[in-house]
């Protein structure tokens, strides 16, 4: 399967310049853990996760009023194309610590996976299989066996 199956299309987005105290909000507004850093024009510039700020910012003692999302923001952010497997991604994101993956394609962000994305998928899968694991012939299912 791949990613652009799964991915989540409607990527939040925010300016470098915004604050962090701006960009919580929004995180809080949409209940996510990301948001992915664009320029004027639009192009990727960085990302910004909830545990960058905390770290970066709050536990020092910061006014996250003033602080600005460029300031802390990853700018060589990790990326996958939409064509990229499921196994992929969870490689890409293993190895580099990682728990958001922004998808791009022909330089635009179309999409974005986080770990709980693979996860949830994975559980569905292993529903689906389950049941297909309990059905008995004669059930009225085609079973292929």
């Amino acid at each position: 399967m791949q990613l652009a199956e799964i991915m989540q299309k409607n990527v939040k987005t925010i300016r470098p310049e915004a604050t962090l105290q701006e960009a919580g909000q929004e995180m809080a507004k949409y209940d996510i853990g990301s948001l992915v850093v664009i320029n004027g024009s639009g192009k990727l510039v960085g990302i910004i996760t909830d545990s960058d700020i905390i770290k970066k910012a709050v536990a020092d003692g910061d006014d996250t009023s003033k602080v600005k999302v460029s300031e802390i923001m990853t700018k060589d952010v990790i990326v996958a194309d939409p064509k990229a497997t499921l196994e992929e991604a969870a490689d890409v994101m293993i190895k580099y610590k990682i728990k958001h993956l922004p998808v791009i394609d022909k330089g635009e962000v179309v999409g974005m996976v986080t770990g709980t994305d693979l996860i949830t998928y994975e559980d569905a899968l292993i529903e689906k299989v389950a049941g297909l694991l309990t059905l008995k012939r004669g059930d009225g299912a085609d079973v292929g066996g």
